[in-house]
Order: C-alpha cells, then sequence, then structure tokens
C-alpha cells in the first residue's frame, strides 16, 4: 500500500494505491476531529491494473486554515495493524506498507 499526499491550490490529496481486498476508510483529520463531507471531495474506489485498489480523498483548504490548523489523512485497511494517521506536510510525501 502506497499513501501520497500533494498539495494542488487549495486542495491537499491523500491518494491511497496498491490495497487489497477493496474496502477501505479514508478520513481528513483537522485538530483531531474528523471532518465529514464540509470541503471534503471523495471519489470512489478505482481499480489499479495489478488487480489492487486505489482512492483519492480531496480536502479544500484556504492557505489562512492550512497555516492555523493541523491536518492529517487517516487510513483505515484490513492489511494494517492499526489506523495510519499522517500529519499534513508542505512537501509530498510517500508511504510505503
Amino acid at each position: 500500500m502506497l499513501i501520497e499526499r500533494k498539495s494542488v491550490g487549495h486542495d491537499i490529496i491523500c491518494h491511497v494505491t496498491g490495497f487489497y481486498p477493496r474496502e477501505i476508510e479514508v478520513n481528513w483529520i483537522r485538530d483531531g476531529d474528523y471532518l465529514l463531507e464540509e470541503g471534503v471531495l471523495s471519489q470512489e474506489v478505482l481499480p489499479n491494473g495489478d488487480g489492487t485498489y486505489q482512492v483519492r480523498k480531496t480536502l479544500t483548504v484556504s492557505s489562512e486554515d492550512q497555516k492555523k490548523h493541523t491536518y492529517s489523512c487517516q487510513v483505515d485497511h484490513s492489511s494494517l495493524d492499526n489506523k495510519k494517521s499522517f500529519e499534513w506536510g508542505k512537501r509530498k510525501t510517500l508511504m510505503n506498507y
């Protein structure tokens, strides 16, 4: 499983790919609280060519809010021992599991 975080304008993106089985939960968290749907664009889980899956969750956040708050992408999948949370940073980050 590969987790990628990147920024495009006011959007921050959590892209999770290479997981199997298909069922996965990906959430954005701000200052420790779950963000439900406000500002969150959830794309459907899509297949990869190798039989694994990928999904993206995009959060629209103003530059001011990015400076004031801490944002994390949390992933829960059966292949992980525990939920994994990845705090947002200014640079692109890749994590392999």
